[in-house]
């Protein structure tokens, strides 16, 4: 009995062992993306809804987390915006971002399609509204704007469809 019950438990350990190792080895830590239920939105979508639409620099950010979100594992990031270029919406020094994932980095530059919530906090439309800059260039996965583009050729880009 004491034979049967080791081999049970050494044959549980092995399969738990492999899934884990299964696991870490298909993790991608690269881009760990939660998924929601983000609405799909083309380029003149994403104009029509935005607040705001900006090139923006991250200046600082703060995670913080209600009672709720705690309970949850979950953690909100506000970030402090400096607005370098207005393409649409009020000209502003300063904004702060409030995120629940997908968090921008301090220091990167995005070109951001985001609308004012009514606690005047700003928000991303989709998950494709926030355009970060990599090696001096914007990657756009936005449809009607889908390409890669320097800081100038985007702002053009985009202020041609908000006419």
């Amino acid at each position: 009995m004491k034979k049967s019950r080791f081999i049970f438990l050494a044959c549980l350990f092995t399969i738990g062992s492999l899934i884990s190792v299964g696991l870490i080895i298909n993790y991608d830590s690269e881009s760990p993306e939660v998924q929601g239920d983000w609405p799909h939105k083309d380029i003149d979508e994403l104009i029509k809804d935005s607040d705001l639409i900006a090139i923006v620099k991250v200046k600082d950010k703060k995670m913080k987390e209600s009672k709720v979100e705690k309970e949850a594992g979950l953690k909100r990031q506000f970030s402090t915006l400096k607005i370098k270029e207005v393409i649409k919406g009020k000209p502003e020094k300063e904004i702060i971002l409030n995120q629940a994932y997908n968090f921008v980095d301090i220091g990167k530059e995005y070109l951001m399609f985001l609308s004012k919530g009514s606690d005047g906090y700003y928000y991303e439309l989709t998950n494709v509204s926030i355009v970060p800059k990599k090696n001096s260039k914007f990657k756009s996965k936005i449809k009607g704007l889908q390409g890669t583009f320097n800081e100038i050729e985007l702002i053009n880009k985009v202020k041609e469809k908000v006419k």
